[in-house]
């Protein structure tokens, strides 16, 4: 391909819009850039009818991935729709990991934290990553419940052991395992709502 190769069809194309990509090359140092790129594999010319064949398998798992993970997605988005107004909000919440699929009861997450286009739950030790916008969780999630304190971090009331003043109209809140988070004065107004 004059003045193209692979990466470039598949930038202009856009990765999110290709289901499986499989590279065939005789340059084989273009191997861990192809599998950044999430590619089902990599050929080094010359190959077998045996190696193309795997290669296509490959490609065929990886879209029958892709579509079921879409397909949970949608499952999701679809019975959020439905829940009647009085259960609105979440008592779980379905968490992706390893390509397993697993329910987390939303009582048992002690703090929720910001990470980009995701969000950290943690709960005890363990933490979740889920993604979903930090202020899409915080309307779903139970008020009675969960306080945001900042930005980036909303808590489990039932999780709070303590709150200390700090400068500025800021508080540290101090968690039952004593970790220790910021509440901002943006948030210290939502502090009366929970008499």
């Amino acid at each position: 391909m004059p003045n193209l190769d692979g990466f470039h069809i598949l930038e202009s194309v856009g990765p999110d819009r290709v289901s499986a990509v499989v590279f065939v090359t005789e340059h084989e140092q273009y191997a861990v850039r192809a599998f950044d790129v999430r590619a089902a594999d990599y050929l080094l010319k010359p190959f077998s009818r045996e190696r193309l064949r795997k290669a296509l398998e490959r490609a065929r798992e990886q879209i029958t991935r892709e579509k079921a993970s879409d397909l949970t997605d949608q499952l999701a988005a679809f019975l959020a729709e439905k829940r009647p107004p009085q259960d609105r909000y979440l008592k779980r919440i379905m968490i992706k990991e390893d390509g397993r699929l697993f329910f987390l009861r939303t009582p048992d997450i002690d703090w929720v934290e910001a990470s980009g286009n995701y969000v950290r739950l943690h709960v005890g030790a363990e933490s979740h990553l889920l993604r979903e916008a930090m202020k899409g969780l915080e309307a779903r999630l139970d008020p009675e419940t969960f306080l945001r304190i900042h930005r980036s971090a909303i808590v489990n009331i039932e999780r709070v052991k303590e709150l200390r003043p700090l400068f500025h109209g800021d508080y540290t809140v101090v968690l039952r395992d004593d970790r220790e988070l910021t509440m901002s004065a943006a948030y210290r107004e939502k502090l009366t709502e929970l008499r």
